[in-house]
């Protein structure tokens, strides 16, 4: 078990050769240390959030007998950008496949996330992905919103639910880049407005 959650954690940290717990059985703690391929240990306290975080999903998908609903808040907040694809390959890891029975390989654990980042979207299956923002009731009260959820075009929420989807994943990502602009410029040397600026793609992107 030890073997295999240090394998999964060099996929995030470079030269790791192991992970241990000392049981400190006079203050009654347990104490995490990572070596690396050096043989320097380095206790939990060092060590950063992002990995951490990293150790903590480690161990949870490790765990067989670990069946819950995983709820994170922007899990790229920590990490390094190029660690950020091995981090949601860990949580599509730790989430159970429905295509296959449930049993000890496949604990039945759903996970949930929330984020802004376009890095995050790139990593995560369209049918995977939900489009979460506030809408004015249908009441119409001032400053009176819902939160409205949305699903992308052409997914199977989108198939089966008949719900018109007008959102593709390259729109939700061209919309988070706050650099992007579509297309290149024209005969007068403006380029085009960036996606968040354009009114007609928030429409597509926000209007029920």
């Amino acid at each position: 078990m030890y073997a295999r959650v240090a394998n999964k954690l060099s996929q995030l940290v470079e030269n790791v050769r192991r992970v241990s717990v000392d049981v400190d059985e006079k203050r009654q703690l347990l104490n995490i240390a990572m070596t690396d391929r050096h043989n320097t240990e380095h206790v939990a306290s060092a060590l950063s959030d992002g990995t951490l975080r990293f150790l903590a999903l480690t161990v949870m998908e490790a765990d067989p007998n670990s069946h819950r609903l995983l709820c994170l808040e922007e899990p790229e907040n920590g990490m390094h950008p190029t660690r950020i694809k091995a981090v949601i390959e860990l949580l599509r890891d730790l989430a159970v496949d429905p295509t296959e029975p449930v049993d000890a390989d496949n604990p039945l654990r759903q996970v949930i996330i929330n984020t802004h980042s376009p890095a995050v979207v790139a990593y995560v299956d369209p049918d995977s992905l939900l489009l979460a923002h506030s809408a004015p009731t249908p009441w119409n009260e001032a400053d009176s919103t819902r939160l409205s959820i949305r699903d992308l075009a052409a997914t199977w929420r989108d198939k089966t639910q008949g719900t018109d989807g007008t959102i593709t994943k390259n729109d939700l990502l061209a919309f988070l880049d706050p650099m992007s602009v579509l297309g290149p410029a024209s005969s007068n040397g403006e380029r085009a407005k960036r996606v968040v600026d354009r009114e007609d793609m928030q429409l597509d992107l926000f209007n029920n």
